[in-house]
């Protein structure tokens, strides 16, 4: 039974420790003294179990006062109830995060301990991985709502434009078009070969620029229902 259980524990990769409770006069817990610890847990606190068992904890390592863990393991001991953690140590040149589970061993207790820092740091990177991408949905969102008000504009400048162009220059063209019909019609006979000519030229090129208004307009018409709001 023994043999297995130091045979396990010497196996595993969470450290593992037993303390004895020391008490006062009055029965008081002041401190625990190391009783065992395996290979884990010596790699875990950067010791060696010949430097720790019979050595008291808060003695060489006070930070566990400091930390809560004292109080925490006086309370398994105290209860019988098993205590369980995630905690940051920043104590004798530690700066680690650990997952550890106590549990009440006689009149002492036993932890099992697990160094969580890789775990807690990458965690934290997700996090701040998570806070920037909301940065960027943010940022991209303003963008999105800058371009497509710009574009909202320009369409509003088109449709300005299509009207002045619709009224104000085919309407031009239009009187135009309708004297130089009038002469075609009632004077053409009278006026001689030149001017013919040019009141024909002149009737043509105002059909042109009409029809080169009209597909100006579906072109402006036709590019505000293709455009997208770019990134």
């Amino acid at each position: 039974g023994e043999e297995r259980f130091r045979a396990v524990q010497q196996a595993t990769p969470d450290g593992f420790m037993i303390f004895d409770s020391i008490r006062n006069g009055e029965g008081v817990i002041t401190d625990f003294r190391w009783v065992y610890t395996n290979p884990a847990g010596e790699r875990l606190v950067r010791r060696s179990h010949a430097e720790l068992v019979g050595k008291q904890l808060l003695v060489e390592m006070p930070g566990n006062r400091l930390a809560g863990l004292f109080d925490a393991y006086v309370q398994v001991v105290e209860s019988d109830q098993v205590w369980q953690r995630e905690f940051a140590y920043s104590h004798e040149g530690f700066d680690h995060w650990f997952r550890s589970t106590a549990a009440k061993a006689d009149d002492g207790f036993a932890v099992a301990f697990t160094d969580i820092t890789a775990h807690k740091q990458a965690e934290a990177a997700l996090r701040r991985s998570e806070i920037e991408l909301r940065r960027l949905n943010e940022t991209l969102e303003i963008r999105v709502a800058e371009r497509t008000h710009e574009l909202q504009a320009r369409n509003r400048e088109l449709d300005q434009f299509a009207y002045v162009a619709s009224h104000d220059l085919k309407a031009p063209l239009r009187a135009i078009d309708n004297l130089a019909g009038w002469l075609l019609e009632d004077v053409y006979h009278l006026l001689p070969a030149p001017s013919q000519e040019h009141l024909q030229k002149l009737r043509g090129r105002v059909m042109r620029m009409e029809k080169l208004l009209d597909d100006l307009l579906a072109y402006s018409r036709a590019g505000r229902l293709r455009e997208k709001p770019e990134l």
